[in-house]
């Protein structure tokens, strides 16, 4: 890396954790965060939580605050760490993985036996792959492919300037730049998988397609299921779009969104909820969820 490049890579870095000072102070998010990312050009290895990620600057804007060592969704870290640590040996499924940052922790928990991570952007692929093999998470399996309803290819829409917005779906179809992809259900490569499990899901408002082909798997596993309902969500589905594909013995939650990695029942402003079906998984999450009568 030459002296320019080195430091551009610092002075961005500098950036990122201004913005994550600012965000914890204030609550604000300062805005030019991909902006800032898309100025590295070099490649490198860099750690968060004690895990080793590869920054690849093709894809530059997907990886938010975590060259600066902080967590993107800090209280899902929170939530599933908790979760893990309470009992048994457990899978992890990740579908919409990113560049890994909820694959790759978890894999280094050791309650974590099975990590599948479902991505459909190569260079995303490519780093999770390089990231593993440094942390040496045999473990972690990477599934080059978008996951939906059915098997086959399907378009998917990238966007350069914001790649965690990639998607597939009828959108897709017309985007400007997209590419078509292999697409899979969790029904046709997770046969193998036995619970404790927890599936997440981060699909840009595909999460009921999703969902829709995993029934066979959630009927047989009964995972805890973490998915995406934020604004962008709020556009493709609703909660009960949700219920309807679970069925009546499964309760919502929202992920408090406050970093206590705690669930309640308030869905006036979200970013993740959590499905748990009843039974085993009801009481194992029982100590997680805030009650306001509680000190």
């Amino acid at each position: 890396m030459n002296v320019a490049h080195r430091a551009v890579r610092f002075a961005v870095l500098i950036f990122l954790r201004t913005v994550w000072r600012v965000k914890a102070l204030t609550g604000v998010n300062l805005s030019g965060l991909g902006f800032a990312l898309r100025r590295i050009r070099s490649d490198f290895e860099f750690i968060v939580g004690g895990r080793r990620f590869w920054f690849d600057h093709r894809i530059a804007a997907a990886y938010g605050l975590l060259p600066a060592g902080q967590w993107n969704e800090p209280e899902t870290h929170v939530f599933l760490n908790r979760l893990f640590s309470a009992s048994g040996q457990w899978a992890f499924i990740d579908v919409g993985a990113s560049v890994g940052e909820m694959a790759l922790d978890f894999a280094g928990h050791p309650s974590v036996s099975t990590v599948v991570a479902f991505e459909p952007d190569v260079a995303a692929v490519e780093a999770i792959r390089h990231a593993a093999s440094l942390n040496g998470f045999g473990q972690l399996r990477v599934v080059e492919a978008a996951v939906s309803d059915r098997c086959g290819s399907t378009r998917f829409a990238h966007d350069a300037h914001s790649p965690t917005a990639g998607h597939v779906g009828a959108e897709a179809d017309r985007a400007a730049e997209s590419d078509c992809v292999r697409c899979v259900t969790l029904d046709s490569d997770l046969g193998g998988i036995v619970g404790p499990a927890v599936l997440l899901i981060d699909v840009e408002g595909h999460e009921v397609h999703v969902l829709r082909g995993a029934t066979e798997f959630i009927g047989r596993v009964r995972p805890v299921i973490v998915f995406e309902f934020n604004d962008t969500s709020r556009r493709y589905f609703n909660l009960n779009d949700v219920r309807r594909v679970l069925g009546k013995d499964w309760h919502i939650y929202r992920l408090r969104m406050n970093g206590d990695g705690r669930l309640d029942e308030d869905f006036s402003q979200t970013w993740n909820c959590v499905a748990v079906p009843d039974g085993p998984m009801s009481e194992a999450i029982q100590p997680l969820i805030y009650r306001s009568d509680c000190v």
